[in-house]
């Protein structure tokens, strides 16, 4: 009685694990199925998949060329100038010229209190910072349009009639 009441257990088993099978199967081929109906419409053409792609594509191509332009920009207007000066300052005259010149040697050494090499850059035409720089500007004249015609330094002055 035990040992058919476990073969009958056992065969139930097996048939729940082949329907259980089946349903995974099943479900697999479905989802392979879906997955392939959406891909061939999404790539089909005319298609909001193909549309999408061709926008990103602008969309990006247009970032590209905004940042050749801005970092063209920077470059003429910054970039060059720092590499001038770099150039002339390591590569100055040559030192025999200049010392036909000045008619003695020079050792290139700063001393203590002298003024060293530096960089020089104006913010203002820098293109990066430009933003900035207009913003700083009119926070400034605000506020001294603000100190000179007496207006509150919080905010705008409110015309009360």
């Amino acid at each position: 009685a035990v040992s058919a009441k476990q073969r009958q257990l056992d065969i139930l088993r097996e048939q729940d694990q082949a329907r259980i099978r089946q349903r995974a199967e099943r479900n697999r081929d479905q989802r392979e199925e879906r997955f392939q109906q959406l891909s061939c419409s999404l790539s089909a053409p005319g298609s909001i998949g193909e549309e999408m792609a061709f926008k990103l594509r602008e969309v990006e191509a247009s970032d590209d060329q905004r940042r050749r332009t801005v970092h063209g920009k920077w470059h003429a207007a910054v970039g060059g100038p720092l590499e001038a000066q770099l150039f002339e300052h390591f590569n100055g005259p040559a030192r025999a010229d200049r010392q036909l010149a000045d008619g003695c040697k020079h050792v290139g050494f700063v001393e203590p209190g002298q003024e060293t090499f530096r960089l020089r850059t104006v913010p203002s035409k820098d293109p990066l910072k430009r933003e900035f720089v207009d913003q700083q500007w009119e926070d400034e004249f605000d506020q001294e349009a603000r100190r000179v015609l007496g207006a509150p330094a919080g905010g705008p002055a409110l015309l009360r009639s």
